[in-house]
């Protein structure tokens, strides 16, 4: 009765008809029910409820958000905390997140409420901060001067209270440096303007500016806070314009940016090499490579709005290029709805109109070019261009292809019965952030026509914290001052009427897009790990083996003593190998020996983590894991590790090492869902101990609704979707409760059902039998014997001393005929 009447509640509040004073008592009975951590009552429909009332009125939930922040006021900052990432995760299930998150970021409802919003989601690496505050800053026009005194006002209230990121504050001390940089780099026009007199005390007199509250804030800040003072500059004089510590960083990312630039300009390099270079930087794992990538996308979409000033060589270039980010997407999410919207406003543009509105027009046709192949993703964007009347007139064959490729799109949508189709990314090209297991926003359909609400900061990978520009409004490309243009530029002439080519469907491979594990080269780095002495060998091993959980905290402290950090990447690899992928039973107490290490096994925990990596990298590759039970083991048992020494603890699962979710596509589609679902089932697990990533975390929710739309797949195996439900029981859900979507997995390659070891067909089950006449009987009896059997059939004993000091060349593997004939029985 409860959760029916929550979720009666909700819709109820949401109905117009309903009288204010019923609408304001629903409310404060809809609020603790889904807008606030509540673990008395859980509502068993809640986030189906939720859509519900999104979809009837966004106000309402938008209005409860806030509601909710505010009936904090007097609580303790953790419990404040904990509201807000609930309302952040809330927000998050919803159909259209970018709408509602943006509502709420760039919303002046409650100030106070965005800006503690924004800090939290920028601690989570859900939003980058120093782009956000400029984005805020430039489009508040006339009222920027409030915008900044509005920012003053809410770090002086919480500044005293902030602290490190990782006690999750509801201002985090690298927020606050990050905030106060951002204000002393403002012009010295901004930073003189007097405040207007408001009813803020701290802001009313006549004559104070903006630049001496910003001096009075930074020196409050850096008082309170010592290491501030490392991090940014003095505080500006008063009306003098201000630095920046970051400045030359910053300079030496624009410089480096520009360059690469310039080079396509001057035909030192053509866009395709560029995009193949771009590729590299966003994939690397270095901070200045990520941040030149995210400045040289940030540049070229702020330079879209002179493009109509461009020569037409440099013009061609930059279509091009556009058209190539969009085509082997290095853009995603709410930047790839920008960069669609921007092709389709140019496509709008007469090009008898005017000289720049021709210009306009050409730049789309250009960049249209690159990536017809994938317009097919995108049918309502598709129905938007064959609307433009100037295209269809002078482009009817382009349109017509246009058009084959919505009825392609609409006749395979009907034979899977998928839903609705949207403009949203295949899954490979999903930004995460990764960096930290960021999980992106889809592109919302109705942004692709209209106008996209959403701040620009969210459209690139990380920045870390760098604010970068385009846009002098000078006609040179870019803003290069280039000088001299070259008379030729050698780039390929994309012909703007239709050709009719042939498009080859795309085969199902497994591998490309799964991370650095998966893709990693097949030499492996272990042998440079440094092996001690034998000596102190032997006696590493022998601590080892006698680890106990009576005796823990004895052996940590022994093993600092014995050995010194640079043997972890040995220990680690050891570690892993001969004990971590054997023996689940005994993960809780390699934890506990790992915790009492403290500070000083930081670096063996990395050591472990890289070597888990690379040994599922070698599992995932291998020819027998379809049908080797015993290499199936020891991928789920670094699974169950990899998900509690990450998720347990609140670490993120870098989508550059691993990305999960195209993991399961790749395995849908390639017949490994027999060896990748168990894997990556045994890594959620971990999220149930975590407080970060528990549901509703919208990276985890993500990677279930993968799993129930596998769960439907017509004759998978049982014990596929045995799996699924224990998943499922392990975290406290239902699976009826997880959000249905089957749009992205109908995107994919259908699997050939006949003879894959992931479905079980009458045909099969026949032939299988047959098979397992002939096969070899397997030689242990049960999953984990044949685990151990295979990892010491490669690894010797630690006793052997030779041996074990080569353990570093080793690796997890298990012979062709261990568990082949019990597989094909299944």
């Amino acid at each position: 009765a409860q959760q029916t009447s929550g979720e009666a509640k909700a819709i109820a509040a949401a109905n117009a008809s309903a009288g204010m004073p019923m609408k304001g008592e629903l409310m404060r009975e809809l609020i603790p029910l889904f807008f606030k951590p509540n673990t008395q009552h859980v509502v068993r429909n809640g986030p189906a409820a939720l859509r519900r009332l999104w979809s009837i009125s966004q106000n309402t939930v938008v209005a409860a958000c806030i509601e909710a922040w505010r009936s904090t006021g007097n609580d303790p900052p953790q419990i404040r905390f904990n509201t807000v990432v609930h309302i952040i995760g809330v927000v998050r299930i919803l159909p259209s997140p970018e709408n509602a998150i943006a509502t709420i970021l760039n919303g002046n409802k409650d100030p106070e409420f965005s800006f503690t919003v924004a800090f939290v989601m920028g601690d989570h690496d859900m939003l980058q901060l120093r782009p956000w505050l400029t984005d805020r800053m430039a489009n508040a026009g006339a009222n920027k001067v409030m915008f900044a005194v509005a920012l003053i006002a809410y770090l002086g209230k919480n500044y005293s209270q902030a602290s490190s990121r990782v006690n999750k504050p509801l201002v985090s001390v690298e927020n606050l440096s990050i905030c106060l940089q951002f204000l002393i780099s403002l012009d010295n026009e901004t930073l003189s303007s007097v405040i207007p007199n408001t009813s803020n005390e701290q802001n009313a007199g006549k004559g104070v500016t903006l630049g001496s509250s910003v001096k009075a804030l930074v020196d409050a800040c850096v008082a309170q806070h010592q290491n501030l003072g490392s991090a940014i500059t003095a505080p500006p004089k008063q009306d003098m314009p201000p630095t920046n510590n970051q400045s030359a960083n910053q300079d030496d990312i624009e410089e480096m940016a520009n360059s690469y630039f310039q080079k396509i300009y001057t035909s030192e390099q053509s866009a395709r090499e560029v995009v193949e270079m771009l590729k590299k930087f966003k994939a690397s794992g270095s901070s200045k490579e990520n941040d030149i990538f995210a400045c040289m996308i940030h540049n070229l979409f702020d330079e879209y709005r002179f493009f109509s000033k461009y020569p037409e060589k440099e013009l061609r270039i930059t279509g091009i290029l556009f058209g190539l980010l969009i085509k082997e997407q290095l853009v995603s999410s709410i930047t790839l709805g920008i960069a669609l919207r921007y092709v389709l406003e140019a496509l709008r543009k007469p090009p008898g109109q005017s000289p720049m509105s021709g210009k306009m027009f050409r730049f789309g046709m250009f960049a249209l070019e690159q990536f017809k192949e994938r317009l097919h993703e995108w049918p309502q964007y598709c129905s938007h261009i064959v609307q433009i009347p100037h295209l269809r007139e002078g482009y009817a064959s382009l349109v017509a292809e246009i058009e084959g490729a919505m009825d392609d799109n609409h006749s395979h949508a009907s034979s899977v019965s998928t839903g609705p189709t949207a403009p949203t990314e295949s899954s490979g090209g999903r930004t995460t952030d990764s960096e930290n297991g960021r999980s992106s926003l889809p592109v919302n359909p109705s942004m692709l026509g209209g106008e996209i609400s959403v701040p620009r900061n969210q459209m690139s990978v990380p920045i870390g914290g760098i604010g970068v520009g385009g846009g002098s409004g000078m006609a040179t490309p870019l803003s290069f001052g280039m000088g001299a243009v070259p008379n030729k530029v050698e780039l390929p002439t994309p012909t703007l009427p239709n050709q009719t080519k042939e498009h080859k469907p795309r085969k199902a491979v497994f591998g490309p897009g799964l991370g650095r594990a998966v893709n990693a080269p097949a030499e492996s780095n272990d042998s440079q790990n440094e092996t001690p002495p034998d000596a102190l060998l032997d006696r590493v091993q022998f601590l080892i083996n006698n680890v106990s959980p009576s005796n823990v905290e004895h052996k940590s402290h022994d093993l600092k003593e014995m050995l010194e950090p640079k043997y972890f990447g040995w220990l680690g690899h050891y570690l892993v190998v001969k004990r971590i992928s054997t023996q689940p039973n005994f993960h809780s107490l390699y934890l506990s020996f790992l915790d009492n290490l403290g500070e000083y096994g930081k670096g063996l925990v990395e050591a472990i983590l890289s070597s888990v990596y690379v040994n599922v990298g070698k599992l995932l590759r291998s020819q027998k894991i379809t049908t080797s039970t015993s290499e199936r083991s020891l991928l789920k048992n670094l699974g169950s590790w990899l998900g509690q020494i990450t998720l347990a603890r609140n670490r993120p699962i870098l989508q550059v090492m691993l990305d999960c979710k195209e993991l399961l596509f790749q395995g849908y589609e390639t017949g490994m869902l027999i060896a990748v679902t168990p894997f990556v089932a045994k890594i959620l697990e971990g999220a149930k101990n975590s407080i970060v990533f528990c549901p509703p975390n919208p990276w985890l929710m993500g990677l279930l609704s993968v799993f129930r739309a596998l769960y439907n797949v017509d004759d998978l195996k049982m014990n596929i979707k045995f799996e699924v439900e224990v998943l499922c029981k392990n975290l406290g859900l239902k699976l009826e409760d997880i959000p249905m979507r089957n749009a992205d997995l109908s995107k994919r390659v259908p699997p050939v059902k006949e003879k894959n070891p992931d479905f079980n067909l009458k045909s099969q089950q026949s032939g299988a039998s047959s098979v397992t006449g002939t096969s070899t009987p397997s030689k242990t009896g049960n999953g984990q014997g044949m685990a151990l059997s295979a990892a010491n059939s490669i690894l010797s004993s630690p006793e052997n001393k030779s041996s074990g000091a080569s353990v570093s060349g080793d690796t997890i593997k298990s012979e062709a005929s261990d568990g082949t004939s019990q597989d094909q029985q299944q």
